[in-house]
This record gives structure tokens, C-alpha cells and sequence, in this order.
């Protein structure tokens, strides 16, 4: 039974120093692959180096929308050629977001544009952040409909019409430690809604940690809690959960 974390940010300064204890337990977990993305330029060469060192590390390249203050026309060209490599394999996260309001919406949704069309350039899949930005995010990807853009809804949180929506234009969705917690009821909802073959799970680590490990730095290998919860949700035994959302994360990124 293996597990893939679709989602982790090991290239993060929380996990300096401790890589390998990491995915070590991740491996010892059942874990066979951890996508990690990047969030500007510097963290994209950091995922694609990793990936080069840890045989179960597979890189994605972008600027994530709270970090475009970096994205310059220099940064830019190089996150393109960076995306152009085999190894990256996807295009993330990259996205909107208006909850933290700290870098101008305008330039966000210009630079998120500009992140789809290399997508549909490489023919790589996305993977998408949106906060407080859902409505945003959806008709900007609604324009690259032609463009057969295909991806992930990374840690989704908002409601099943939205979700509905989201699987409508052929996205995956993530779900993260978050549907572990308590008094969270809508995101239940969209669990048991999402047929199967639409999921992926992931950590969004070091965020997000899972019960029973909420309030401690999260990691790949809890991704098996939100792999268990999903199971729990649907009445499905974790093996057949472990296995689809494994088929599905190995289909949308080529694994």
C-alpha cells in the first residue's frame, strides 16, 4: 500500500537540516512519491535540486500569489526556463489570493495568466492556491478552457458549489489535515460528494498537521491520516483509498 503526498513544501527553511529524517519516516510511512512546489524562483531551484538528491522528491516550479513582489521580468525568464525542464512536473503553486492582501490583485491575476499559458505551452499540469479568490481563480481558468489546462485545486476549503464547479473544468481536488479537524462540516461534504477518482491528498506541510497531530510541524508521511479520514468519510477501506488517489496523482503529473 503506497501513499503520495501531492503537496509538501520541503524546500522550506522549517525543514533545513532535517530533509532526509523526513523522508525517511515518509518512507517508512508507505509514501512513493512527494510533489514539493515551489513559491518564487529561489524555492523552484530549491524543489528541483532536492529532486535531484531524493529519489521520492518530484519538483514543481511558480510563484505562489503572495511572492510575486520577487517576479520580475529576469526571475520570470528563468522560472520559464526552469518549468521547460523534464523533471519539473508541474507548474505551482501558482494562483490568487485576497486574504492576506499584501501584493496588488491586478498584478496577481497578471502573473497568474502568465504561469497558465506556459502550462499550456509545456503541456504540464497547475497547481493552484486560491484564497478568498475562488470566483477570481475559476473564470480566469474558465478563459484557458481551450487550452485543455488540467491540474489540481490545491487544500481545498470552500463549498461543494464550488467544488462542483472546479470538477467541472476536469480538476483534481487536494484535500489536506484539514478535514481532520472538528466542526468542519461543509468540507465534509465536498469529501463525500468528490467521486474518488477526483482526489488527491496531500500535507501542505509544514502547515496543516493532521489529528492526532494538529499544533506540531506537519510532514509527507501524515499524509496517511488524511488518506484514513477520507476513508472513514466515505466508508471505503484505506487500501482502495491509498490506491486510487496514488493512480490519480501518478496520472495527472506523469509520474
Amino acid at each position: 500500500m503506497f501513499f503520495i503526498d501531492t503537496h509538501s513544501h520541503l524546500n522550506l527553511p522549517e525543514f533545513s537540516g532535517e530533509i532526509k529524517e523526513v523522508i525517511s519516516r515518509a518512507k517508512e510511512a508507505g509514501l512513493s512519491h512527494i510533489i514539493v512546489p515551489g513559491i518564487d524562483l529561489a524555492t523552484s531551484k530549491l524543489a528541483y535540486g532536492l529532486a535531484n538528491e531524493f529519489d521520492i522528491i518530484y519538483p514543481a516550479a511558480g510563484f505562489h500569489p503572495n511572492h510575486i513582489q520577487n517576479a520580475d521580468i529576469a526571475s520570470m525568464e528563468k522560472i520559464a526556463e526552469l518549468i521547460s525542464k523534464p523533471e519539473i512536473v508541474a507548474i505551482g503553486e501558482i494562483g490568487l489570493d485576497y486574504y492576506r492582501n499584501t501584493t496588488d490583485p491586478a498584478e496577481q491575476r497578471k502573473i497568474f495568466q502568465y504561469l497558465l499559458s506556459l502550462a499550456s505551452s509545456e503541456a504540464k499540469p497547475v497547481i493552484i492556491h486560491s484564497r478568498a479568490s475562488d470566483d477570481d481563480v475559476l473564470e480566469i481558468l474558465n478563459m484557458y478552457k481551450s487550452e485543455k489546462i488540467r491540474g489540481v485545486w490545491h487544500c481545498f476549503e470552500s463549498s461543494w458549489e464550488t467544488a462542483s464547479r472546479i470538477l467541472d473544468l476536469g480538476f483534481y481536488l487536494g484535500f489536506t489535515g484539514n478535514i481532520t479537524y472538528s466542526k468542519n462540516e461543509e468540507l465534509i461534504e465536498v469529501v463525500q460528494k468528490t467521486p474518488l477518482e477526483k482526489i488527491v491528498i496531500e500535507t501542505d506541510s509544514p502547515y496543516l498537521a493532521p489529528l492526532p497531530y494538529r499544533g506540531q510541524q506537519n510532514e509527507p508521511g501524515y499524509v496517511v491520516e488524511v488518506a484514513r479520514k477520507i476513508s472513514e468519510i466515505k466508508n471505503a477501506a484505506l487500501e482502495v483509498i491509498a490506491q486510487t488517489t496514488t493512480e490519480n496523482a501518478v496520472q495527472l503529473f506523469n509520474l
